[in-house]
This record gives structure tokens, C-alpha cells and sequence, in this order.
């Protein structure tokens, strides 16, 4: 046999396997979704393996395609991010986006411990009665509204 009918008869063989595998792939890639507390790294790199695996089937997405499903399916919480790449128009590939991601996920904690450490700062102060005396008004030395009121007449 010559190398082109083992070829076409492999197809034949296995075309339907690797079109059901294509299906289940597209079907993961897309209807995938980051949800709110999860976090990004892991999902990322997820969708990155997924769309090796397309490509090893013969299925190329493209850069921008790829880069798209990605920020699409992330979650709310994300979203200064993708008006930022999208309108800073980034050409990173998906491995220096997914650390860029991580990156603003780190932020974002970070921003979010220190306004609970604020809160919890202002919270920890007493109020209430103290049981200190009151202080008393401030009042103008004895004197000074005679000395104040002389000047006047004299000028």
C-alpha cells in the first residue's frame, strides 16, 4: 500500500473519534466561565491546555481568538482589566497574559486587605463616656478683653 491510502484509510478509521474529541474540546472551551471566588491561574492555564489540545487536532484558534476567550469568560471582578488590554491593544501570548492576570488578581487582594484593615481599624477605637473629666472650653486670659476694649478707645 502506498502511504496515501494508509493515510486516507487512518482517516476513515479515526475521523470520527477525533471530530467527537474536537466537539468535546470546543465544547469545554466555550462554555467555560470563571467563576467569582476561584482563582485565576489555575483556570487560565486550563484553557491554555485545552487549546493546545485543539491544535494538536489540526484546530488553530489564533492568537487573538485564544486571548479573547479568555478575558471573556473571566469573571466580574476583572473587568478594569480587559477594558485596559483592550484598549492599550497588548500583544502578549497567553502564558505572559495569564501571569498579568495573576498579577491583578494579587492586587485586587491586596487593595481589599487593606480596606478591611482601615475598617477594622476604625472600629477598634472606643466610644462613648469616658471617664475622664471633661475638658473646659478654652477661655481668653482674665484681662485680655479690658486690654483689647482700652486700645480701642484710645485710638
Amino acid at each position: 500500500m502506498d502511504p496515501t491510502a494508509i493515510i486516507e484509510h487512518l482517516k476513515k478509521m479515526f475521523g470520527t473519534q477525533s471530530r467527537t474529541a474536537r466537539y468535546q474540546l470546543y465544547r469545554a472551551l466555550f462554555g467555560s466561565e470563571l467563576t467569582g471566588n476561584s482563582p485565576v491561574g489555575p483556570y487560565v492555564n486550563h484553557i491554555i491546555d485545552l487549546i493546545k489540545e485543539l491544535e494538536k487536532l489540526g484546530c488553530k484558534l489564533g492568537k487573538e481568538l485564544s486571548k479573547d476567550l479568555i478575558l471573556q469568560s473571566c469573571s466580574e471582578i476583572f473587568s478594569q482589566f480587559v477594558i485596559n488590554f483592550n484598549m492599550h491593544k497588548m500583544d502578549y501570548d497567553l502564558h505572559e497574559m495569564l501571569n498579568m492576570l495573576i498579577d491583578y488578581e494579587n492586587q485586587l487582594a491586596s487593595e481589599k486587605k487593606k480596606r478591611i484593615v482601615t475598617l477594622v481599624g476604625n472600629f477598634s477605637k472606643k466610644k462613648g463616656k469616658s471617664k475622664n473629666k471633661p475638658k473646659k472650653n478654652p477661655t481668653a486670659p482674665k484681662g485680655w478683653c479690658d486690654q483689647t476694649q482700652r486700645q480701642r478707645r484710645q485710638s
